[in-house]
């Protein structure tokens, strides 16, 4: 980004700052990935292809090019949301990203608070008005819940937020059977 790595400013649990750049960590210190897509989704050449002498030179030409080792078998391979398999290339392409976009994606500080809420609501409902419904509508009401409660994580995830909303929805479909 043209900056010298003098100008960044780390503040521990909190971001990594470099000019108007502000990248959120979490309480590891780690940086949230929000993956762009599938294995695949960012082009590369082999070292064969690049040392064809019919490639184009001008292929790298204002790219970031990031250089090692994707053949099965060999270098570290990760297991995420986008793929069983990731290379570390793929990986570093994925938080290059990120940053250049300014695409974050963070634990809100309020999201600890929220998913009790969620859990308790859940809890409550389960206690008070499933198991006073007859079935058919307590049935319906708990589908209505088991949709909306994902949906609005989606929404939520959407906006750079993430929420653990896994608990309440087995919660709710335990708590239905």
């Amino acid at each position: 980004m043209g900056m010298p790595a003098t100008d960044a400013v780390f503040t521990p649990g909190v971001k990594l700052q470099a000019g108007k750049l502000d990248v959120p960590l979490d309480s590891s210190n780690s940086m949230l990935v929000s993956f762009v897509g599938p294995v695949g989704t960012f082009r590369s050449y082999s070292y064969r292809e690049v040392m064809k002498e019919d490639f184009p030179t001008e292929t790298f030409k204002g790219k970031i090019v990031i250089v090692g080792l994707t053949a099965a078998g060999v270098g570290n391979l990760y297991v995420t949301p986008a793929s069983p398999v990731l290379s570390s290339i793929e990986l570093t392409a994925n938080v290059i990203e990120n940053v250049l976009n300014r695409r974050f994606l963070t634990r809100p500080p309020w999201a600890g608070q929220a998913e009790l809420g969620l859990l308790a609501f859940v809890t409550l409902f389960l206690m008070f008005v499933y198991s006073r419904l007859k079935a058919l509508w307590g049935n319906l009401l708990a589908l209505v819940l088991l949709i909306a409660i994902p949906a609005g994580g989606l929404f939520f995830f959407l906006q750079g937020f993430w929420l653990k909303v896994t608990y309440p929805v087995v919660l709710l479909f335990a708590g239905c059977l």
